[in-house]
């Protein structure tokens, strides 16, 4: 009597494009996903983009790819085992590239385009200073405030099931630490207790004025509790 056994389907798509493709095949969208799973967009840009330069250690990028798998219903173990494979390959080619510095060479070519660079400076220039105008008519409005987090710092490990979060922003301003507004002094100093599970753990934090942009800084925590 045979046996069959099910086997991946060896293709010769990158990572990326499964993810985007399945994505899109579900109809959704990336933004409601990242808030969902409280991965930061960036990262999972990166993993659709196979972008290995702009993701984290392999500790973190390995739990927000597991994540991103199960919302997309994905097999796990075998584009897990395809993301290490492109990633070692990425960093093997990248490992020993040198940073390379080009020096101007000054030649009769130059020379003649001179003017035409010297016209091209002045239109910059002129260009730069309107924009320079309207935006400080508008930076008070639409600028988002100034966020700075004291604690904690991004990509820790810690072995308690508590972390506080302490910041500074612009006084007057809306502060949500995952989407749960957070009081903060006249001078705009906030702290607050989160309690985080085991594994990694994506904590968002962000600051508005009340018609400014919204400012986002996100820190990602990793939790080891021995039982």
């Amino acid at each position: 009597m045979f046996q069959f056994r099910q086997r991946p389907l060896h293709d010769k798509k990158i990572l990326g494009e499964k993810l985007q493709e399945q994505r899109k095949r579900l109809n959704l969208k990336l933004e409601k996903i990242s808030d969902k799973i409280k991965i930061p967009l960036k990262y999972l840009l990166a993993l659709e983009n196979s972008d290995y330069k702009n993701l984290p250690a392999n500790i973190y990028s390995k739990n927000f790819l597991r994540r991103y798998l199960q919302e997309l219903k994905l097999p796990e173990k075998f584009l897990m085992e395809q993301f290490l494979n492109e990633r070692n390959s990425y960093d093997a080619l990248h490992q020993n590239k040198k940073e390379k510095h080009f020096v101007a060479r000054v030649t009769k070519t130059n020379l003649l385009d001179i003017p035409k660079i010297i016209r091209t400076l002045l239109i910059i220039m002129i260009v730069a200073v309107l924009l320079g105008y309207l935006g400080l008519e508008t930076k008070d409005i639409v600028t988002p405030p100034d966020l700075i987090i004291f604690e904690p710092e991004e990509n820790i490990t810690i072995n308690t099931s508590t972390v506080t979060i302490r910041g500074k922003t612009e006084p007057e301003t809306k502060v949500l630490i995952n989407n749960q507004e957070v009081l903060s002094d006249p001078q705009g100093n906030f702290n607050k207790e989160l309690q985080l599970q085991n594994g990694v753990n994506t904590i968002k934090i962000t600051s508005k004025k009340k018609h400014s942009k919204e400012i986002a800084i996100y820190r990602n925590i990793l939790v080891e509790i021995n039982n």
